[in-house]
């Protein structure tokens, strides 16, 4: 059964297509990106406030990597020094002209998984890579039009990802063999039907269930490890979602697509 929660925007701020949310502790924040609009933003979580540095080019995701902030964009992957509002490019991390990063997930190891896909979305030339120690780029899944969904539980040693292209719409799963560093055969773990949108950005809660926001369905999905629908939570007044990110005491953080004429389209938190 489908329960409806009421999202409220978490200050003023928004995005024409807001991505990457990620809570920071620390800083009692949330950080996440404005894709198109070229932005890094830091929402205080209990004021709203908001600061906003433009980026180079178009962002993916915005992620912290052993302590450092790490934006993945079209050249490549960029540390983010919010004092000085400077990118500076990782050597090693550079794409090819046409792509760039789109999602990403860090695992309970430290490691950075992302995703890329090409900036016109003409072709399935996306790829998932983990990075190691020195930026060593490792390309461990390809043939994407839009990659999507990933998510890594440590607890089976699997990584989730997805096709968020309308074309594909699935959500796979596959076994991470760390002595190799090779993914295993990935098994479908989600099948989008007509009406149920199309599967963007993931996160795991403690239980290892797998919630995804379902662009276009104003909706988010939770499953078990076993594949088992848990929860269908529609996020009223109907926002399109693209992200989540669990916050403490129960809340959730979500981002989303500025798409007129719904509203709510920038950062967004309820209680679960």
């Amino acid at each position: 059964m489908r329960e409806t929660v009421t999202a409220q925007p978490l200050g003023p701020a928004v995005a024409e297509l807001g991505e990457s949310p990620f809570w920071s502790g620390e800083e009692n924040c949330v950080w996440w990106v404005d894709v198109t609009g070229r932005q890094v933003l830091r929402t205080d979580a209990d004021t709203g406030a908001t600061e906003r540095w433009p980026t180079p080019q178009q962002i993916g995701f915005l992620a912290r990597v052993n302590g450092a902030l790490v934006a993945g964009m079209e050249q490549g992957l960029f540390r983010f020094d919010p004092q000085a509002g400077a990118f500076d490019l990782i050597a090693g991390t550079e794409l090819a002209p046409g792509m760039r990063f789109n999602d990403a997930t860090v695992d309970a190891a430290g490691r950075l998984w992302a995703s890329t896909m090409r900036v016109a979305n003409d072709r399935a030339d996306g790829a998932i890579h983990v990075f190691s120690d020195g930026w060593r780029m490792h390309r461990v899944a390809d043939g994407f039009r839009t990659a999507n969904g990933l998510a890594f539980d440590a607890a089976r040693s699997r990584l989730y990802f997805s096709d968020s292209h309308p074309t594909v719409r699935r959500v796979w799963h596959a076994g991470f063999e760390p002595h190799t560093g090779r993914l295993g055969e990935p098994a479908v773990f989600m099948r989008f039907a007509d009406g149920d949108g199309r599967p963007d950005g993931a996160a795991l809660d403690r239980d290892g269930n797998y919630w995804i926001a379902c662009l276009e369905a104003g909706t988010i999905e939770v499953r078990a490890p076993s594949g088992e629908a848990r929860r269908s939570i529609r996020l009223a007044p109907g926002p399109t979602l693209t992200k989540l990110a669990f916050g403490p005491q129960g809340r959730m953080f979500v981002t989303a697509k500025a798409t007129p004429p719904r509203p709510l389209s920038g950062l967004l938190v309820c209680d679960l």
